[in-house]
C-alpha cells in the first residue's frame, strides 16, 4: 500500500509490527498508518511524534464525529507531542491515548475487538 489514494475499505487489526511498517488484511505497508472507522490508510507525517500537527492527523480530525478513542502510536518510544495539537484533538472529542507503537498497536486491537469507534496513528518504527 502507498501513500495518495491507496488505502484498504476496511479497519483493519494489525497483524505484526514490521521494523519499517506493519502487516494487516493479508498485506504489508512500508511506513505510517492509520486506522478508521470503515478505512486503513496509508501516513506520511510531514514530522517526528515530537513536531506531529493538526495537519498531519487532519484525516482524523476529519472523521472526528464518527471515533470516540485515538490511539497514537509515536514510533519506537513514547514521545511527548505539541501541547497544541493534544488540545485540537481532544477539542474534535477525541479521547486519547499516546505511546509507542508496539504498545498503540496492542490497545488498537484490543479496542477494535471490543467494536469500540477507535482510530490510530501509527508511526513506523524506522
Amino acid at each position: 500500500m502507498a501513500v495518495g489514494d491507496k488505502f484498504l475499505p476496511a479497519q483493519a487489526p494489525i497483524d505484526a509490527v514490521l521494523a519499517n511498517g506493519f502487516r494487516f488484511g493479508e498485506m504489508s505497508h512500508q511506513g505510517g498508518l492509520i486506522g478508521l472507522p470503515g478505512r486503513t490508510q496509508a501516513w506520511s507525517p510531514s514530522s517526528s511524534a515530537f513536531d506531529l500537527s493538526e495537519a498531519d492527523l487532519q484525516p482524523i480530525l476529519d472523521r472526528a464525529d464518527d471515533i470516540d478513542i485515538l490511539v497514537i502510536g509515536t514510533g519506537p518510544d513514547i514521545a511527548v507531542m505539541p501541547q497544541i495539537t493534544l488540545d485540537a484533538l481532544r477539542g474534535a472529542g477525541l479521547a486519547l491515548e499516546v505511546t509507542a507503537t508496539r504498545a498503540a498497536v496492542r490497545t488498537y486491537n484490543v479496542l477494535l475487538s471490543e467494536d469500540r469507534r477507535v482510530a490510530a496513528a501509527l508511526m513506523a518504527l524506522t
